[in-house]
């Protein structure tokens, strides 16, 4: 479904400079192409290409390169230099407000694919709650990586390992890592993770 999404998105924004090299060449009149026309396409199709991602960086950086293909555009319209100063004056605004702009790109439901954990810190840092957040889909819940040990460790230094790792109760520790204990877990805990690489079309032997 990404690669899908991705690939719309992509051909979109081709169709979008395609559609604005000609209109540049058409209303290019004596000088035969009009790079105002065909940077004001430019500034679409980059915006139309970072939404394909549903990444809030990506879009905050889509958002950064549309602003200054219509600076290059206002610049070949008007042929002052102050333009430029322009465009940096809003980067450094836009970089300033980074946080509150990519707060609100989430707000909108624009973002991937993330952890229940990696989710619940960035409601956290851009102080969202989950009403905010648009959630398209939710797949079952997934297991973490495991903890695995080298074929020619020693069975009683695997189990003892085991234990270690069973009885480990420190809060902050677990805390830092991100869950509430470790415990032992059966082959079949990860199917979860293989029916979503098949959905996928991910063949794990190769991954």
């Amino acid at each position: 479904m990404y690669n899908n999404r991705r690939s719309i998105t992509s051909g979109l924004s081709g169709a979008i400079v395609l559609l604005g090299l000609i209109l540049a060449f058409a209303s290019g009149g004596s000088n035969g192409f009009n790079l105002v026309v065909f940077f004001i396409a430019l500034a679409f199709a980059v915006l139309a290409g970072s939404l394909g991602t549903l990444n809030a960086k990506g879009v905050y950086g889509g958002l950064i390169g549309a602003m200054w293909m219509l600076m290059l555009a206002l610049f070949f319209a008007t042929g002052s230099w102050l333009w430029f100063l322009v465009g940096a004056l809003l980067s450094t605004v836009l970089g300033t407000l980074i946080k509150p702009i990519m707060g609100a790109i989430m707000g909108i439901g624009i973002h991937g694919s993330y952890t229940s954990l990696v989710y619940t810190n960035l409601l956290s840092k851009y102080n969202l709650k989950d009403d905010d957040v648009l959630s398209i889909y939710t797949s079952d819940p997934l297991p973490m990586g495991p903890v695995v040990v080298h074929s020619d460790i020693l069975e009683s230094d695997v189990r003892r390992l085991q234990s270690a790792f069973l009885l480990l109760d420190d809060p902050t520790l677990l805390r830092s890592l991100g869950i509430s204990g470790f415990g032992s877990v059966t082959d079949s805990v990860y199917d979860p993770v293989r029916n979503v690489a098949h959905e996928l079309g991910i063949d794990l032997a190769h991954v």
